[in-house]
């Protein structure tokens, strides 16, 4: 985990004040080192190939990076608005990887339909966009639906986000799914928390 932990820091923060780090820069990743590694050890020791990936809130490519980076990914699909200065990014943070992405709000019929023609399932949807309630909600309500059997539903900001928090706990009232764990960094300063929810078979 270390080792990981250390890899993933070396690929620079969106910022170090907020998500810790080596530096501010690089692919410009918006997540906490550890959390991120401890979701990517938690995926690769399931029983789930992961081969598509779709994330809803993309900033600057840098969580689609890392997924790609540690995984055989296929078919990687982003949406996001552009509204936030790291967006200007991505491009070159997913260079060398084959992408499709929708510039627009993720809540419009038209994000929705961008990712229905696409015509298949994801074996990670990666929710980080909106992150009041009603944002969330819907972006789980219209992207949780294409997650394949035995998938995973990826939640950023569990733990440090009321009202993605909200969310997530309704998630897990519901009881609709096959397990759900949650990975946060209690010694950071600030705390994102990922919450990764697995599709039943």
């Amino acid at each position: 985990m270390k080792a990981l932990i250390e890899e993933i820091e070396s690929f620079g923060s969106s910022g170090v004040h907020a998500y810790s780090g080596k530096f501010t820069g690089g692919i410009y990743l918006a997540q906490i080192p550890k959390e991120i590694a401890q979701c990517i050890t938690h995926l690769r020791d399931g029983d789930k190939s992961i081969e598509s990936y779709l994330e809803i809130g993309s900033l600057a490519g840098g969580t689609a990076y890392v997924f790609n980076k540690f995984f055989d990914i296929k078919t990687t699909v982003l949406i996001d608005d552009n509204t936030r200065e790291e967006s200007k990014f991505r491009s070159s943070n997913l260079a060398d990887i084959d992408y499709v992405e929708f510039i627009g709000n993720s809540q419009s019929p038209e994000a929705f339909n961008f990712v229905k023609d696409i015509g298949c399932t994801f074996d990670i949807v990666l929710i980080d966009g909106d992150h009041s309630y009603d944002g969330v909600s819907s972006d789980v309500k219209n992207y949780s639906r294409f997650v394949s059997p035995g998938g995973y539903l990826i939640m950023h900001d569990v733990t440090g986000n009321f009202s993605v928090r909200q969310v997530f706990d309704g998630i897990r009232a519901s009881g609709n799914f096959e397990s759900v764990v949650e990975f946060a960094d209690y010694t950071q300063k600030f705390i994102c928390g990922i919450g990764v929810i697995k599709r039943n078979g």
